[in-house]
């Protein structure tokens, strides 16, 4: 299988994850073992390096939050929000600055895990900042 192939077909998956989440509203609203089970899906392929694949799959995460967020029970919400959205952006954030630096060919920027929390630390401090 050719790479445009395999791209389109993991592109295509994705998509149709908005569809079975449809499905799974009007069936098994409160499962919270299959609304996890489609969110790490999705979060899986979020820390993709291709970035159509990654927002794809942001996009149909907020989607469906979106959509029906509002009949997850408390329960579901603390798993999705500590377990998958808060984790992905962190991930996510490790592979914008991976990217980032392979970009701009940084080599001089440390690649010790201590470096990597400080930016991690500074983004969270502006993050409480804004708000």
């Amino acid at each position: 299988m050719r790479v445009t192939e395999s791209k389109n077909f993991r592109y295509g998956i994705i998509e149709y994850f908005y569809a079975i989440s449809d499905h799974i509203s009007k069936h098994f609203m409160q499962n919270e073992a299959i609304w996890l089970e489609l969110f790490s899906f999705l979060n899986i392929n979020a820390e993709e390096k291709d970035p159509e694949i990654r927002n794809s799959s942001l996009n149909i995460f907020a989607g469906i939050i979106n959509n029906y967020g509002n009949e997850y029970t408390p329960a579901i919400w603390q798993k999705v929000l500590e377990d998958i959205y808060l984790k992905s952006f962190d991930k996510i954030f490790e592979v914008y600055f991976n990217l980032l630096r392979e970009e701009i060919k940084i080599k001089s920027l440390p690649d010790t895990p201590e470096y990597i929390l400080s930016l991690k630390d500074d983004f969270d401090l502006l993050k409480k900042a804004k708000e």
